[in-house]
């Protein structure tokens, strides 16, 4: 993970037209998270309200049944 956040901060500073992609959580926020910097943390209702709408460019089910 380190190496990939090194990446992003490295191509980020490079490249100023471009911008780090913020994902969407259903978990809880944890205590050194920001929502809308770490993460957009949302519940399921909202996340499955989204996917209906088109409004991720790109979406995964990561634990299924959640």
């Amino acid at each position: 993970m380190l190496v990939k956040l090194r990446l992003h901060i490295t191509l980020l500073k490079k490249f100023p037209q471009i911008s780090f992609s913020v994902s969407a959580a259903t978990r809880p926020q944890r205590s050194d998270e920001k929502n809308g910097e770490d993460y957009y943390f949302i519940s399921m209702d909202e996340f499955k309200q989204k996917i209906q709408h088109n409004e991720f460019v790109e979406w995964e089910m990561v634990y299924e049944g959640k």
